[in-house]
């Protein structure tokens, strides 16, 4: 006889958070490699991180496996919704669609480090930019020292 599954109620944003926070500081679950010895490791890692996020957690207990399939439905999710904007792209050549993508109101992981990216690289950009500016007018400066030496 299967032992019987009880479910537990959805996790939380709070709780997806934290537990997409344990997921980003473990390299062992990130890696991509599924040989036999990885998957052991991946496994026990999966307990670890169980362990840790029941200690913060504030509600019910959870168990690696539903942890585990926590992160694969969120990578599932977010794939998806990948692949939706880039065929919403293609359709309007680029351009703003007729219609908006409808979201289910709260961003995913993927959509956030999207966002934390692009603004972060738009930041690099502009101090880049403002460093250039500087540099032009230090040079600017210094050929009217030398004009003015003359």
């Amino acid at each position: 006889m299967e032992p019987q599954i009880i479910k537990n109620k959805p996790l939380s944003k709070d709780e997806s958070k934290a537990l997409l926070e344990l997921i980003e500081m473990s390299k062992i679950i990130i890696s991509k490699a599924t040989n036999a010895s990885s998957n052991k490791m991946k496994d026990k890692e999966w307990v670890r991180i169980a362990e840790q996020f029941n200690a913060t957690a504030t509600s019910c207990r959870r168990t690696p496996q539903q942890l585990r399939l926590k992160w694969e439905n969120l990578k599932k999710n977010a794939r998806k919704r990948c692949t939706k904007i880039r065929m919403n792209n293609i359709n309007t050549g680029g351009g703003v669609g007729k219609r908006k993508l409808q979201g289910d109101g709260s961003k995913s992981a993927r959509d956030r480090a999207i966002a934390e990216y692009y603004t972060f690289k738009k930041l690099c950009l502009e101090s880049k930019l403002e460093n250039k500016k500087l540099k032009l007018e230090n040079e600017k400066l210094l050929l009217e020292i030398e004009n003015f030496k003359k």
